[in-house]
């Protein structure tokens, strides 16, 4: 029996169907979950086809993301703000500004105002600011984590040059502090971070390396996942796709993401979203962002743009910048020579407007 679905209209069917399946299951309705396992036979042949044209070839065992349809995702348009929001917004404003007039005020009158100038500003009924107290220098927090992320169980600070004295071989070190500040555990990484998510509660973090390399900890910095994005099977599909070189694989996995139980990570890669599980690597769900829906298209997938501009190519042949025996300048002062020799400043006829405004314009494209 054929199916009436064709090309995507079939793979999205498929999905569909794929989804009741593991409800039905969840549920332990299994007479349900059969019905729609059955409907997906006369599928597979277009499903087979259209799997194939997109990706080059079609495996069992590798998943295909389901297309994401926002029409079809449930929203809630949110009542505006009250306007007693505004209201004390505008009178908290107005006593932020005030106290600055004050304060710059009577530093005006002071030989050393920077020292007695305060830090902070506190706004609201019932509150003043007591006191400022600068920290003793073992309180101070370490210059050298350049990256902070507070959560509501934990703060994660990370030092994304690392090689220090206590980890000589580390990349990256990693720091984690209670809610009281009190350090619960640090550590030299194995690999550097290019992308960090830390989860609600602080109790885990997952980082990208440079190299794509997916490494998650527990907030002790216990190990907890260790993967090479190049080796999911979601990954060699997508550079099937578009033609991904193996160094760019961190350039394509734009976000990944830990669940608040750790038991599931996310990761992006270019249109396509998983969710896997974390002790399995296997994925749970999948989808792909819809490429025309809401967006207007500038350029192709594989963009076609490459090489210079035809007004950086003309502003070039003004500037005249090819090396010359006689003439051991840099392009830079070729340039400027060009510019003040075309200068309407130097000339009184319109002759050199037309290539002044062309050395501008090739200014601006080159940056």
């Amino acid at each position: 029996m054929a199916s009436r679905h064709t090309g995507d209209a079939a793979v999205h069917r498929y999905f569909e169907l794929s989804t009741i399946i593991e409800r039905a299951k969840a549920d332990g309705d299994f007479l349900r979950a059969i019905r729609a396992a059955r409907d997906t036979y006369p599928l597979m042949p277009a499903v087979v086809r259209q799997m194939k044209k997109d990706y080059g070839s079609f495996d069992l065992r590798t998943a295909r993301a389901r297309p994401l349809t926002l029409k079809n995702l449930p929203y809630v348009r949110l009542p505006k703000a009250p306007h007693t929001w505004a209201e004390r917004h505008q009178e908290q404003t107005e006593v932020i500004v005030e106290t600055a007039a004050d304060t710059k005020a009577q530093a005006a009158n002071v030989k050393h105002a920077r020292s007695v100038l305060p830090h902070f500003v506190v706004s609201g009924n019932g509150w003043v600011l007591a006191s400022e107290e600068a920290l003793s220098p073992a309180e101070r927090p370490d210059p050298a984590f350049k990256k902070v992320f507070p959560t509501e169980g934990s703060t994660l600070w990370l030092d994304p040059k690392g090689r220090r004295a206590e980890f000589p071989t580390a990349p990256t070190i990693a720091l984690t502090t209670d809610r009281t500040g009190a350090k619960l555990a640090e550590r030299g990484l194995a690999y550097d971070v290019y992308r960090a998510d830390v989860n609600g509660d602080g109790s885990g973090v997952l980082f990208l390396s440079r190299e794509g390399v997916l490494h998650g900890y527990t907030e002790r910095l216990e190990a907890l996942l260790l993967e090479r994005v190049v080796d999911m099977p979601e990954y060699a599909a997508q550079v099937n796709r578009f033609g991904i070189q193996p160094h760019e694989s961190k350039n394509h996995t734009r976000c990944v993401a830990l669940s608040t139980d750790r038991s599931r990570y996310l990761v992006t890669i270019v249109d396509e979203a998983w969710c896997c599980d974390t002790k399995s690597g296997e994925p749970l769900w999948r989808l792909r962002f819809p490429e025309k829906e809401g967006w207007t298209e500038v350029a192709a997938q594989r963009s076609e743009r490459v090489g210079t501009t035809a007004e950086i190519n003309t502003a070039l042949h003004v500037w005249d910048p090819t090396p010359r025996l006689r003439h051991r300048g840099r392009p830079s002062s070729r340039r400027r020579n060009a510019v003040t020799s075309l200068h309407p400043d130097r000339h009184t006829t319109l002759r050199s407007a037309p290539g002044f405004a062309r050395c501008g314009r090739g200014r601006f494209r080159a940056g």
